[in-house]
């Protein structure tokens, strides 16, 4: 197939319909040049070439779903865009959480000559205790998102207050608390 003889039109309708030669085309074509786009964002290329490709097998295996009412260029642009903001929030959710295992390891290790009993009031006596030492904001929004559970959403339309504002103050939360000797 060559460049000359295929529409954009024909080669969304080849994808749709299954035809692997469009798909091929679609790969060989466009594969290089989104990975140049999402290198410039992620400054990173193996993981530019991991996006493009999830982003690309999707194409592929969601193909009778796919609904792409501008140019294909675009959508392929806008689609590796919206993975590399997805893998941007999986990525700080991640840090998050392996910061609060790594606070709980280091609790842990420090209360390690006492008995489980000993050790699990002790930490609670304590960690309530520097939880309340918090600033009001960080405290509000630390306890709903950990004790309450509550999403960052939720927790900045409770408190009249941005997503980042809230991710802000529970990261400020967490920073103070590794401080806390246990």
């Amino acid at each position: 197939m060559s460049s000359n003889s295929i529409t954009e039109k024909d080669l969304i309708l080849g994808l749709k319909n299954g035809d692997e030669a469009c798909y091929k085309y679609l790969f060989d074509h466009y594969y290089n040049p989104l990975c140049v786009f999402v290198k410039k964002l992620s400054g990173n290329l193996p993981v530019s070439e991991d996006l493009v490709q999830e982003v690309l097998i999707k194409i592929w295996t969601k193909r009778d779903e796919i609904k792409i009412d501008r140019s294909l260029k675009s959508y392929l642009f806008r689609a590796v865009h919206n993975q590399f903001l997805l893998h941007i929030r999986d990525k700080k959710f991640q840090v998050v959480e392996l910061d609060l295992l790594k606070w709980e390891v280091l609790i842990d290790e420090s209360l390690a000559d006492l008995s489980d009993r000993e050790r699990t009031g002790v930490k609670l006596d304590k960690l309530n205790a520097a939880v309340e030492s918090l600033p009001a904001r960080c405290k509000t929004a630390f306890k709903l998102s950990r004790y309450d559970g509550l999403k960052y959403k939720d927790i900045a339309e409770s408190m009249n207050i941005s997503k980042k504002t809230v991710e802000h103050q529970i990261s400020k939360a967490l920073s103070i608390l590794r401080k806390v000797q246990f």
